[in-house]
């Protein structure tokens, strides 16, 4: 009865019943972030077995990061691991861009680069700007006629992203409380708008206002990238647009269909909507960074207590748990006994975090 809903809702979310004969936005999401980690271990480990150890040392996270921008600095291993990363990115580039995707393709870009909105919201926007504006490459930095910004227009510039940054996107919400977004197509482009003149000026930024690893960089960046790959990849380069139109389209033709159906249409209309926000990435942004970390272990943990049989499915991303844990030498014995004891209703110190 409400068929056309439920199959909407599927394109977007896994169901575990088997029904759906395509994959949906998460799941084609998943495949491909695993895909590209899988690649990235391949060429990694190729270069070295231990080479995971080089993420714990400080120089070298500096060598490749060098790499990565670039710049020589003798270090072998550092050189194949760039090449590795710059291999797989750009293969995820082209993957979006033959999809409807406009990402444009940078020379010297190296990685994304991680603003901590904590540390960001701690200084006021004119220290945040002198900050950054002397570690940026001013030859990314035009005006429509192709003119170099001045010092002024730059600062002005650098001045919204703060906004954005410190606020958590609170700046750019919609009267309905969620983001606003254009097409998902140029969202590439525009996350590439902070230009560092090279790695060391990277480095500085991130020890100053980042609060990640550069590992974590690395598999955020490509967790973002195949979600917007499976979001264009199923609904073309204006996801938001095709998706709010499906869904108007057979949220009216259904409730004209069994008008006295129409107040159960309406619920699962909003429910298919709210999946596509989450799953898209538009829900309201972080108000609280702590507030969010333990909210996402109570939902962990309440998700898991009600797993019971199934529990080795909520074993979710297991393989980014699995490099993370080679990051960091933790051996893969001791990485399942902290999941499990993760979930142990017992365990306050888990949700104390």
């Amino acid at each position: 009865k409400d068929g056309k809903l439920e199959a909407l809702n599927r394109t977007i979310a896994f169901h575990a019943d088997g029904k759906a004969n395509f994959l949906s936005v998460e799941s084609r999401g998943k495949a491909t972030r695993d895909y590209a980690l899988s690649q990235l271990q391949e060429a990694f480990e190729a270069v070295d077995p231990r080479f995971f150890g080089l993420f714990e040392d400080e120089k070298g996270v500096r060598d490749l990061v060098y790499e990565i921008r670039g710049k020589s600095t003798g270090n072998a291993k550092a050189r194949a691991g760039a090449k590795a990363w710059k291999d797989v990115t750009e293969l995820l580039r082209r993957r979006f861009n033959d999809a409807g995707g406009d990402i444009g393709h940078l020379d010297d870009w190296g990685m994304p680069q991680h603003h901590s909105m904590e540390k960001v919201g701690k200084v006021s926007k004119d220290k945040w700007v002198s900050d950054i504006i002397g570690k940026l490459d001013r030859k990314y930095y035009t005006k429509s006629d192709g003119q170099l910004m001045s010092d002024a227009e730059l600062t002005a510039f650098l001045g919204e992203a703060y906004e954005t940054i410190a606020t958590g996107g609170l700046n750019k919400l919609s009267e309905t409380g969620l983001r606003i977004s254009g097409a998902r197509a140029n969202r590439g482009n525009a996350s590439r708008q902070i230009h560092f003149k090279d790695g060391e000026a990277y480095l500085e930024y991130q020890r100053q206002y980042g609060d990640r690893s550069l590992w974590e960089i690395m598999v955020h960046h490509l967790e973002s990238i195949s979600k917007d790959i499976a979001l264009v990849e199923t609904y073309g380069p204006n996801p938001d647009h095709v998706f709010r139109s499906i869904l108007d389209e057979v949220t009216s033709e259904t409730a004209t269909a069994n008008p006295q159906r129409a107040g159960r249409v309406k619920r699962l209309a909003n429910s298919t909507e709210n999946l596509y926000n989450f799953i898209s990435g538009k829900t309201q942004p972080i108000a609280n960074p702590h507030i969010a970390r333990w909210s996402d272990n109570i939902r962990n943990w309440l998700v898991a207590s009600r797993l019971g049989s199934a529990l080795l499915a909520s074993f979710s991303d297991l393989g980014t748990m699995y490099l993370s844990a080679k990051v960091t030498n933790l051996p893969m014995n001791q990485l399942f006994r902290n999941q499990l004891e993760a979930m142990d209703p017992t365990n306050r110190t888990e949700l104390a975090r």
